[in-house]
């Protein structure tokens, strides 16, 4: 315990982080519901759907990222659908050394999204989105295919790219691009990604 005291002392969370999280600031905590966030003067029933798993990262620690992803998810014109209530990957627990209970989270949350499906069959998903590198790691495992059939998995910035949208004529400082250990993006070459969203060249940094 002493030992631990220390090393978090040593390491403290990031600051400034957001007081609530994305269900909390959006008024969907209900895990008995499973939301579908859509623009009514963009969509209709023909329109696209898209199954967003934001995670913990994106949904409790950094929620600005799973606010920020369905903003733009809802500025394409998709339907977006969110799990009901809080959930897990798996992955922290299977990296953490703790693989059965991993193994328990990930094969609960298949059961869960196989219901959503089957409530849900009339929207036809073909997409499933994520926005955090682990989760796309632990989700490649899940057998969405078998959930969603005909369904692929992208990282929201490749579905973003997909979409065409971009930024232009932004100016004052440019940044380099580091490719994460765990990237999310598998469909599409990472630094391409990059650099068409941001409209202009982007460099690669590996240190």
């Amino acid at each position: 315990m002493k030992e631990q005291v220390i090393n978090f002392m040593k390491r403290p969370m990031p600051s400034g982080l957001p007081s609530q999280t994305t269900r909390a600031m959006l008024g969907l905590e209900d895990n008995k519901v499973v939301p579908i966030l859509r623009d009514p003067a963009r969509t209709s029933e023909e329109s696209e759907a898209v199954f967003y798993f934001p995670g913990c990262g994106s949904e409790r620690l950094f929620s600005q990222v799973g606010l920020a992803t369905l903003a733009m998810l809802y500025e394409t014109g998709a339907q977006t659908v969110l799990p009901p209530g809080y959930l897990c990957c798996g992955y922290p627990q299977s990296s953490g050394g703790d693989d059965v209970k991993g193994k328990r989270i990930s094969t609960d949350n298949q059961v869960l999204f196989h219901r959503v499906a089957n409530t849900l069959n009339y929207l036809d998903i073909k997409t499933v989105i994520v926005s955090c590198g682990t989760c796309m790691d632990q989700l490649l495992k899940y057998q969405f295919e078998a959930i969603f059939p005909g369904c692929r998995l992208l990282d929201i910035h490749e579905y973003l790219m997909e979409k065409g949208v971009k930024t232009e004529g932004v100016e004052g400082k440019h940044y380099l691009y580091h490719d994460p250990c765990h990237t999310p993006m598998k469909q599409h070459n990472p630094v391409k990604v990059a650099a068409t969203l941001m409209g202009q060249e982007v460099r690669l940094s590996d240190r």
